[in-house]
Order: C-alpha cells, then sequence, then structure tokens
C-alpha cells in the first residue's frame, strides 16, 4: 500500500460525499486506501462512509466519539479523529482531507505528491496548495496563495516551510 488517506467528518453527510466523489474520481496508479472517520455524526455521516466502504474495496469507516475521550476543548475533536483513522493506516505516506473539503478534478495532487516524495527520499511531507471559499462560491475566483512554489515543485528548507507556508491545525 502506497497511500492512505485519512478522511475525517463530523455531521458533514453532503459535504463528505463530495469529498469522497473527489477523491474517488482521481486517476491514483497505485495502491491507495480511504479511511474515514466520523466522529459521532448525527446527521447519517457514518452510514454514508459505511456505504462508500460496501461499495469500493479501498474505502474503509471507522467511528470515532470524541466525547467519550474527554477533548481539552472542542478544536481537539478533528485531532482525536484523525489519530482513530491513522491507527488502521497501511500506506507508505498519509495524506488528510477533511470531509468538507474536497479535490478539483484531474488535479492529480496524490500522485504528485507521491512521485516527489518518491524523488526526494529527504523530504518528510509534502503539502498542495489550497483554496479557501464559502459554499456556493465560484472556484474561478478564488486565487491560488503561492503559485510559485506549488506549481514548480520547490523544496523547501524547514525554516522556510514552517515560517512561511505552515498552516496550524488540530
Amino acid at each position: 500500500m502506497l497511500l492512505s488517506i485519512i478522511v475525517i467528518s463530523h455531521n458533514q453527510r453532503e459535504q463528505l460525499k463530495r469529498c469522497v466523489d473527489s477523491i474517488l474520481a482521481q486517476q491514483i496508479p497505485f495502491d491507495y486506501e480511504v479511511l474515514i472517520s466520523d466522529d459521532a455524526s448525527k446527521d447519517g455521516s457514518f452510514e454514508l462512509a459505511r456505504e462508500y466502504a460496501e461499495r469500493y474495496s479501498m474505502v474503509h469507516a471507522y467511528s470515532c466519539d470524541t466525547n467519550t475521550m474527554n477533548p481539552s476543548n472542542k478544536s481537539s475533536r478533528s485531532g482525536y479523529n484523525r489519530c482513530n483513522a491513522l491507527q488502521y493506516a497501511r500506506g507508505k505516506y498519509v495524506a488528510h482531507i477533511d470531509g468538507d473539503d474536497f479535490l478539483i478534478k484531474d488535479s492529480q495532487i496524490y500522485q504528485k505528491q507521491v512521485v516527489l516524495l518518491e524523488q526526494n527520499p529527504e523530504c518528510s511531507c509534502c503539502m498542495a496548495n489550497d483554496y479557501t471559499m464559502d459554499d456556493g462560491e465560484e472556484l474561478s475566483n478564488i486565487q491560488i496563495c503561492h503559485p510559485e512554489t506549488f506549481e514548480t515543485g520547490l523544496i523547501l528548507k524547514k525554516v522556510d516551510y514552517i515560517c512561511n507556508y505552515f498552516r496550524e491545525s488540530h
């Protein structure tokens, strides 16, 4: 298994469908798995994850109830949920995506990232640029943040990554 894609969700049934569909639509030419970890959703998100797992052999559904883990604050829930899926990951590489995110059609992001990591074994992580948008907003109106870095495959030193590109996440 070359890649484990961890998808976390909490009460995001419609967005989760869009997210998983966008992953499955990618042309990924190597063995991969999609691990969906749902945090005690009440809107049918976990049931949707199980439906995907029944239809696609590379998709697996897991449940997580952070209410029983007593996270120190609500924002810690996503970290617990990620760790829940991470324990099942079998891939050489691990990618994270939230249930309300999605991949642009034909972006081939996972293929590009794995190729870069395989070609540069000294690198410990690979990132992609992203867009932030409100529901219903057109993607064509959004500006990419750092095209000079992401489109060229520039390898950054740790300090440059941390100071200029790292975005705090739970």
